[in-house]
């Protein structure tokens, strides 16, 4: 898997390119194998005059499955990247379903069930 971050600012430092790589690393957790591709751009909204407007997107490439693209707007850039990261975990998680650990009533013995996943209507 390759994470490619790109910002239209030439202000993006590389202490926040590696702040955004980290947290999709740990967002992404042991689905990383599933994914080909992500490709992460950071945008100033409207420029100098400040306000909520960093923007952040992931666009996420997976074999065999449609494009994910999510996009988190905050006041500071590493808020946009833990907002957008933390979407994307939900995301993946509903696409990709489950191991959901249950015990049988009555038996020592554990039983691995996996979640069907849900569809991406909302």
């Amino acid at each position: 898997m390759q994470i490619e971050v790109r910002s239209s600012q030439s202000s993006l430092t590389d202490n926040l390119s590696v702040y955004a790589q980290r947290r999709l690393g740990f967002a992404l957790g042991g689905r990383m194998s599933q994914i080909r591709r992500i490709f992460l751009t950071l945008r100033d909204i409207n420029g100098p005059k400040g306000g909520v407007d960093q923007q952040c997107q992931i666009l996420v490439r997976v074999d065999g499955q449609p494009e994910i693209i999510v996009e988190e707007t905050q006041e500071k850039w590493p808020a946009a990247v833990d907002g957008a990261a933390a979407r994307l975990s939900r995301i993946l998680s509903r696409r990709f379903g489950r191991l959901r650990h249950r015990t049988r009533k009555g038996s020592s013995r554990t039983v691995f069930v996996e979640k069907a996943a849900v569809s991406e209507a909302g």
